[in-house]
């Protein structure tokens, strides 16, 4: 009996090693994240530009992330 328990708790601890192991290699090899702002709204940059005191703000391209983002100039 404590030997179909020791092979039960190897089975067991071998099933979730593969798991987490193929877990972390989905994780790997996934797209990487998209920009969390992905979008900009030209009147809302211009005024949180001007706001903040840093100029005039305009809707540009992310080249990193191919997303939208507000640039204050």
């Amino acid at each position: 009996m404590s030997r179909s328990l020791s092979y039960l708790r190897r089975g067991f601890l071998g099933i979730a090693f593969v798991g987490s192991m193929s877990f972390g290699v989905a994780q790997a090899l996934a797209g990487p994240a998209t920009a969390a702002a992905s979008y900009c709204i030209p009147e809302e940059c211009w005024e949180y530009c001007q706001r903040t005191n840093q100029g005039a703000g305009l809707c540009t391209i992310d080249p990193s992330t191919g997303g939208k983002i507000c640039v204050c100039y």
